[in-house]
């Protein structure tokens, strides 16, 4: 899956999170997690520390699988990796210029959850058409 498509399912996910798990839940667990890779077998994941890694293995690794398996249509292995990160990694200011799919996903983090999922109606429609 490549990068651009890799960053729609997991913001999709997160709207979906954000449904099930209340907010300070996913601003202490949730929020920082970084998406890594999504092959056939598995969703790879990062955790910006191991007890974050340990935590979401015993209790959100089902429900995570759940809503994967509900935007790609199938069953895949979700896999925590700790990558040992500052707790508020993605407040982090970045040294370098942002590429334009960094400055796409900023932009769209900033969005209301209204306008992100008519911004992913939007970009599904596109992907139908093709």
């Amino acid at each position: 899956m490549i990068q651009s498509e890799l960053a729609i399912l997991w913001n999709q996910i997160l709207l979906d999170l954000r449904r099930e798990i209340m907010k300070p839940l996913f601003d202490t667990w949730i929020a920082n997690l970084v998406p890594i890779e999504v092959n056939k077998q598995e969703f790879i994941i990062g955790t910006p520390k191991q007890f974050i890694k340990e935590w979401m293995e015993e209790r959100y690794t089902e429900l995570l699988r759940d809503l994967v398996k509900r935007h790609i249509g199938r069953d895949i292995d979700i896999v925590y990796v700790n990558l040992d990160l500052p707790l508020s990694v993605s407040k982090v200011k970045k040294p370098r210029s942002l590429t334009p799919i960094e400055k796409l996903l900023q932009d769209f983090q900033g969005l209301t959850l209204e306008k992100q999922e008519q911004a992913i109606k939007f970009v599904e429609s596109l992907q139908a058409m093709e």
